[in-house]
């Protein structure tokens, strides 16, 4: 049975795709969110299968994923279904912590609507306030880079709190991530970044053309 916060996230997850549909952005096929089993039930083993994931593509230090949370998203999305037998999609949109918005400005879809109709730009997250992370066919959230920007971001962190954010994933269903920790959607699929952002497709392709020259 699950709760009312999983609820209410597939419920903003389904809004998130058919705003998706109607800025007319490439979409996903439809899942049945939240109906597949869960992948995430052995957090201690689950933990060790993320981690070594993203230390064979070379993520080893939160700097290496502060800022790229679309291009880290999309580029371990294959490397995720293989692992857990999953289906993923990146998810678009903002995150709060402790009741405040980790971003400058939520993303939500107003703001969505209003860069796509301004021309093709670098939406750095300074500026623009987006974030992405993954979303399992069974509702689970998977959030590999966050925890890292915010470690490499804040500079009043003391030793103990920034090693408690860096290379830290969040990861399960929205009741079962750090007490805090909300997660709002807004678009899904990667055409947002590929069609809006000047930087998403040379950066998700170099990650590419390095793991193939391992």
């Amino acid at each position: 049975m699950s709760t009312a916060a999983t609820r209410g996230y597939l419920e903003q997850l389904r809004a998130a795709a058919t705003l998706t549909a109607e800025l007319k952005l490439s979409c996903p096929g439809m899942m049945d969110w939240g109906q597949a089993s869960r992948y995430f039930k052995d957090r201690v083993d689950s933990e060790r299968r993320l981690n070594s994931l993203l230390e064979g593509e070379c993520f080893r230090e939160p700097i290496t994923l502060s800022g790229l949370c679309n291009v880290v998203s999309e580029h371990l999305r294959q490397a995720v279904e293989d692992e857990f037998g999953c289906r993923a999609v990146v998810t678009i949109g903002s995150v709060e912590e402790g009741g405040v918005s980790v971003f400058n400005t939520p993303f939500n879809a107003a703001r969505a609507r209003e860069l796509t109709r301004q021309p093709k730009r670098s939406l750095n997250h300074g500026n623009y306030s987006h974030h992405a992370w993954l979303t399992l066919d069974s509702g689970e959230i998977l959030d590999m880079t966050i925890c890292s920007m915010i470690a490499v971001g804040r500079r009043n962190l003391s030793s103990a709190e920034y090693d408690g954010y860096a290379m830290r994933i969040l990861f399960g269903l929205p009741e079962e991530l750090a007490p805090g920790w909300v997660y709002y959607p807004t678009l899904v699929g990667t055409t947002f970044y590929s069609e809006y952002d000047t930087n998403y497709s040379d950066l998700l392709e170099r990650h590419r053309q390095g793991e193939r020259n391992r």
